[in-house]
């Protein structure tokens, strides 16, 4: 599918909301999210306010636009053919996948953090329609059809995918050790500065609570970073 073969107000659309989500990463790169208004979103977008809440009801809402958009190839990456049958493969996948995340938008990962950190739950995903995907990752993107899935979500499923392929020992709690996984999507980049070191400090971070389980840790460097 191409962004042209789409009905011109879809396209409109689309396109709107595209120029939102990168006004606000450019407005991130020099400010925090709770400097940004709207009103400087829409001024730079040459759009009215109204229009803004027409597509997000606010401007916390484009933060979880983009963690559902961004969520496409993160869980594309995990049903690849060489990763898919591996539940602690997948997780390190997954988190380079967040750390390549943070290295190409720091400011934008910085506040979906702060945002989220407070919450009980994680916010649910949104639908994407197909020209906001197109737009981000391009005409002709396998990302067409996959279903936007939040980190947590992420993670029950590679720890699912561990159990039932045996690399999760029976006697692990299954719902603690997903708490104790997701803890690193928060602690890590809170102990990290340096984004340029993030994805080895994920790596490490994860594979030394697989290892307190006693979870066998494979050989996941060819894998990671090269999705």
């Amino acid at each position: 599918m191409v962004l042209s073969e789409l009905s011109r107000r879809d396209r409109k659309a689309a396109q709107t909301r595209d120029a939102l989500l990168r006004a606000l990463i450019q407005q991130l790169a020099s400010r925090s999210f709770k400097q940004v208004r709207v009103r400087d979103l829409c001024d730079q977008v040459d759009i009215s306010e109204p229009t803004f809440y027409n597509h997000f009801e606010s401007k916390g809402a484009l933060l979880t636009h983009f963690v559902s958009l961004w969520s496409l190839r993160a869980a594309a990456s995990l049903d690849a053919p060489d990763v898919r049958d591996s539940g602690v493969v997948q997780l390190f996948v997954l988190f380079d996948s967040i750390a390549r995340g943070m290295r190409r938008h720091p400011g934008l990962l910085t506040a979906i953090f702060c945002r989220q950190m407070p919450l009980r739950r994680q916010p649910e995903c949104v639908p994407i329609p197909a020209g906001d995907r197109l737009l981000w990752y391009g005409d002709n993107t396998p990302l067409i059809d996959v279903a936007p899935t939040n980190i947590p979500t992420m993670i029950a499923g590679a720890v699912a995918t561990g159990r039932s392929a045996g690399e999760i020992p029976e006697s692990v709690d299954r719902r603690e050790l997903r708490r104790v996984i997701l803890s690193l999507f928060y602690g890590v980049p809170t102990a990290e500065e340096r984004t340029t070191k993030i994805s080895t400090t994920f790596a490490n971070a994860l594979r030394a609570v697989l290892t307190g389980y006693r979870i066998e840790v494979p050989e996941v460097d060819r894998l990671v970073g090269a999705r």
